[in-house]
């Protein structure tokens, strides 16, 4: 993996095992739990954070990152093992397509967000000045 990815790829580990920890502790009912009002329940939380991950993995892959990818699965809403699964799964991907960027990509491509806002990819997770 580039040098300047694996550094960022550190902080991203780091987020992985809060969430990893957060699922450790969660029952399936404590997924359906709501502090009312507008709130989403927890699950709805647990997958929209799948689908954010889903989308840095796509950026990757295209050097386009778009947050509209959707989950189909409503078991990521109501099971925690299927969670635990799912980001796993998400995991493995991330880190492959993160492999999977040259040297040459960080040092010369960009990662499109949106129009006039391009990112090296070392900058797709923290950096939010244009480039």
């Amino acid at each position: 993996m580039n040098a300047k990815l694996a550094r960022q790829y550190d902080i991203v580990k780091l987020y992985r095992k809060l969430r990893d920890d957060l699922t450790a502790e969660l029952a399936d009912e404590d997924l359906l739990y709501t502090p009312g009002g507008d709130n989403p329940p927890l699950g709805v939380l647990c997958r929209a954070l799948g689908e954010v991950q889903k989308g840095y993995v796509e950026s990757f892959k295209t050097f386009k990152i778009v947050f509209d990818y959707k989950a189909d699965d409503p078991a990521l809403e109501t099971s925690i093992e299927a969670l635990r699964n799912w980001y796993q799964t998400l995991d493995g991907e991330m880190e492959a397509a993160l492999e999977s960027v040259s040297d040459e990509d960080v040092d010369n491509r960009l990662v499109f967000r949106k129009e006039g806002f391009h990112l090296p990819p070392s900058s797709t997770w923290t950096s939010s000045g244009k480039h």
